[in-house]
Formats: C-alpha cells, structure tokens, sequence
C-alpha cells in the first residue's frame, strides 16, 4: 500500500482515493436503499483537482478506471510548466492522443474488459437492502486495496424538492419563501470514515461489513 499512498513530511498516511457514498432518503427501514457510489482519486499537493474514476458496466464488477488524461513525465519535462496547461501548444503526437483519449479502449483493471471510455458510467447507482450497500461497499475498497478513506452523503428529507417547487408556487413565486424552502431540501449530512481506521479495523479481524452497515446507519 506504501506505493500508493501519499506521505506527508508529518508521516501522515493519506489515502489515494474516496469513495462519495450517496444514501437518499425512503420511507421506512423496511425499503430497499437508493443511491450511488462515486469514486475520487485525490489531486494530491495542494492545488490539484480531485478527478472522477469511472466504473465498469459488467454486471458484478465493481472495478474503475481512470479517465484523467496524463502525459509521460518525458512529455511534462519538454512541454514545460506553462506549455502543460495550453495544449494549442503541444506537438501533433501529443495533441492527437489527448483529442482522441475519450474516444480510445480502457481496460478494466479488475475484470480486463475493454470498452471506450466516453461509454463509462461515472456512478455505480443501485436499490439494495442496507447490508447489500455495505457488502458492495467493502467489495469496492477492496479492489482499491484498501486504499481509500469513505465519504458519506445522506439526503434525510424525503421528497424535499417536490415540498420545495409547491412553495414556489404556492407563495405566488415569492424568492425568499423559496430559497429557505430550497435550502431545506438541499440539506444533508455527511460523515467520514477515514483509511486508518479501515485498516485498523481489518487488522483487528472486524467483519467489515458489519462495520460499514453500522457506519451507514448512524
């Protein structure tokens, strides 16, 4: 994991990726869950952009795919630091393989299924029991091997935006009675479950699952 891992001067371990769990808002507990899983590979140093991975369409994998156009670091080292963010500069080679990128062949790292990258999906949206979330969760850290901390994202208002357009027209289209009903419908909660304590957990032999559905539910 070392390789993968950014280490800061303090000997602080930080993941090289999140997943953005999305958890919406159902009737009762009895109901399956909707939502999605998003993955982020972080941008690193400061001032560099997480960017989105995207994920394999085979049913059952959960593997994803980077669609972040890189340059070798021969190529950053001859185009230079201002000719990295202009690419009217870069050489034919360069700017043909950076026009045709979405265009090419990805290949899945987990089941090595090859598809075109523009046909990526970039959520894995599913409608599941709580304990399937949790299952499918642990199976998709596990193909980051772990390397990843857990962003959760929890709409609790349920049809929120529709009680929100009803006071828009309600209130004769008044902004003020609809922007703090829109901000009411765009609450959420969030919550972080870091790497060190994935691995602090695996270590001690938890059922991670169990974890993670305990997390989901708080």
């Amino acid at each position: 994991m070392s390789d993968l891992t950014k280490v800061f001067d303090d000997g602080k371990v930080v993941a090289k990726y999140t997943i953005q769990v999305t958890l919406n808002p159902r009737k009762n507990a009895f109901d399956p869950v909707r939502g999605s899983f998003r993955v982020w590979e972080k941008g690193g140093w400061f001032g560099m952009a997480d960017t989105m991975r995207a994920f394999c369409p085979r049913e059952g994998c959960l593997g994803t795919i980077t669609v972040d156009f890189k340059l070798s670091d021969e190529e950053k080292t001859i185009l230079g630091e201002r000719g990295l963010l202009d690419p009217t500069t870069w050489p034919t080679d360069v700017a043909t393989r950076y026009n045709n990128w979405w265009r090419e062949k990805a290949i899945c790292p987990v089941c090595f299924a090859g598809m075109i990258r523009e046909d990526l999906p970039d959520a894995y949206m599913f409608r599941m029991p709580i304990g399937r979330v949790a299952s499918r969760l642990v199976d998709l850290a596990h193909t980051l091997k772990l390397d990843t901390d857990i962003h959760l994202v929890r709409f609790p208002a349920s049809h929120a935006m529709q009680a929100a357009r009803a006071v828009w027209k309600d209130s004769g289209m008044n902004p003020g009675k609809y922007s703090d009903a829109l901000r009411k419908a765009r609450k959420r909660e969030d919550a972080f479950y870091s790497m060190a304590n994935i691995v602090a957990d695996t270590s001690t032999g938890a059922d991670l699952a169990k974890r993670f559905q305990a997390f989901l539910e708080a």
